[in-house]
């Protein structure tokens, strides 16, 4: 049933893949492009590892992830793929996903990173992934709501992620959120410095 609703998105939809970025010096030659509904296999195993490699890192538990269906997740890549209140940017490496980004909009000014995650094999400064990555989010929001603010919000134990993100144009607002599903954390805001300066 799944694969028959696939046929008929490309047929409706027919998305050309977005080209951009291809690194052929190092590793596995990538691109990154916004999610297509027929990559919805590969986002699951991609979502899905990031859940249990960074489970405070995301608002979702892997146990509530495993329990969707196919249809779940070929409706939430539908979602990512068109809607214009969010989008999730991918990066694809020989058939398969290594690496993602999204964004929705908190209210018509404020957009948000989210679920951003490298796979192990292809992070740091060799490939930049996560940096192209966090490009094509920025790319993304800018061409959809100019003007809009920025912000993401990072976990304080992820050392790693805060360097990231302060490298890569975000400060600290000091606003948190509190973790949807364990109390005892809490997530810190970043906010873009270029809007940040700007206000």
């Amino acid at each position: 049933m799944v694969d028959d609703i696939v046929r008929q998105a490309e047929q409706r939809w027919n998305a050309p893949t977005s080209k951009v970025h291809d690194n052929h010096a190092e590793g596995p030659v990538y691109t990154v492009r916004r999610l297509q509904v027929t990559d919805w296999r590969m986002f699951r195993s991609l979502r899905l590892e990031a859940l249990a490699d960074t489970p405070l890192g995301f608002g979702e538990t892997l146990a509530e992830a495993e329990r969707l269906t196919d249809a779940d997740w070929w409706h939430r890549a539908e979602a990512l793929a068109h809607r214009t209140d969010q989008a999730m940017l991918v990066a694809a490496a020989q058939e398969t996903l290594v690496g993602m980004a999204g964004v929705r909009w908190r209210d018509p000014q404020t957009a948000e990173i989210v679920a951003v995650y490298v796979t192990p094999r292809m992070r740091g400064q060799r490939f930049g992934l996560g940096r192209l990555l966090l490009d094509a989010v920025h790319g993304h929001v800018v061409t959809t709501a100019p003007g809009s603010r920025i912000v993401l919000y990072v976990h304080p134990l992820n050392a790693r992620a805060l360097t990231f993100y302060n490298r890569n144009g975000f400060a600290l607002t000091g606003e948190i959120r509190h973790h949807r599903f364990d109390a005892r954390h809490h997530w810190l805001q970043m906010a873009s410095v270029s809007w940040t300066e700007r206000v």
